[in-house]
């Protein structure tokens, strides 16, 4: 178990470099590309891809589009890959520390018997129980999703604040991903104090604070 644990945490590790490369190198191609066009030099960009029809973009109709999308899509497409990896890690660490010590989830759980009926024997009755466990606990907040794995565990790090935050940059993913970067309650309920936003506002990725706890 040891030795998973610690391959898990560097295989997220890795992954969230990845994304801080990924994240650098082309925001340095967009201003590359900027400071070439910019000096006077010509560029000329021609999208083969039929889907395209082989549109034609000169280099200063290309600086606006870079501009944006180093504003916009590249912050965001990146935040949301990180806020992904650490989701699988901390659930992928719950399911080997539950396969471990299946007792932490109660002996009062109701269970199907179709669970029973369709499992070849009690290791897939088990594996079941935990995915239904584990499902449910994702519709839940971060913070809950901290005291559940403290009833199994006990970590001294994040602290109590770093916690609180790490709720509101998962419950600003939600937003992006299910309702358009617009805030309703969902997210001022799991981000709570602090909520960065107010309802009907429109939520944007600030690339500072978020990305300095993500990435440490």
């Amino acid at each position: 178990m040891k030795e998973y644990i610690k391959k898990l945490g560097e295989k997220s590790s890795s992954e969230i470099l990845k994304i801080v490369h990924f994240h650098a190198l082309t925001a340095y191609t967009y201003y590359f590309t900027e400071k070439k066009v910019t000096s006077g030099e010509k560029l000329t960009l021609i999208l083969a891809d039929p889907r395209f029809n082989k549109e034609t973009i000169s280099g200063t109709e290309l600086l606006p589009r870079l501009r944006d999308y180093n504003k916009t899509y590249l912050i965001d497409l990146s935040f949301l890959h990180c806020v992904s990896i650490f989701e699988w890690y901390l659930f992928d660490l719950l399911e080997a520390l539950l396969k471990l010590r299946p007792e932490h989830i109660g002996s009062k759980k109701q269970l199907e018997l179709s669970i029973v009926f369709d499992s070849a024997d009690k290791s897939e009755i088990i594996e079941k129980i935990i995915d239904a466990e584990l499902n449910k606990l994702k519709y839940q907040n971060v913070i809950e999703w901290m005291v559940y794995l403290n009833k199994i565990v006990k970590i001294k790090y994040p602290s109590d604040s770093d916690i609180k935050k790490l709720a509101e940059i998962k419950a600003s993913r939600d937003i992006i991903v299910h309702n358009n970067y617009i805030v309703n309650d969902v997210y001022l309920r799991k981000s709570g104090k602090c909520a960065r936003f107010k309802l009907g506002g429109k939520l944007n990725v600030n690339e500072k604070e978020y990305f300095n706890l993500v990435w440490g």
